[in-house]
């Protein structure tokens, strides 16, 4: 993960005993779609790539749920 990464926690929540978050640094993709991310929190706030295949279903879905709800205005 990048260093020194200005970011906004947009969704946190726990699996397994582990921290998660859904975050945006912002910015947007060469579509125009607002960025989003997955990754682990530890317990001084920095954001840990996760390798866990089964968090990252949950990544997908809830980042694919989270960018209806701006389309459709909701956030």
């Amino acid at each position: 993960m990048k260093d020194n990464l200005n970011y906004d926690i947009l969704v946190k929540f726990n699996y397994d005993g582990e921290d998660y978050i859904i975050y945006t640094d912002n910015t947007y993709d060469n579509k125009g779609i607002f960025n989003l991310y997955g990754a682990c929190l530890d317990n001084e706030g920095r954001l840990i790539e996760v390798d866990d295949p089964d968090v990252h279903v949950i990544f997908d879905v809830m980042i694919k749920r989270y960018r209806e709800k701006l389309l459709r205005g909701e956030l």
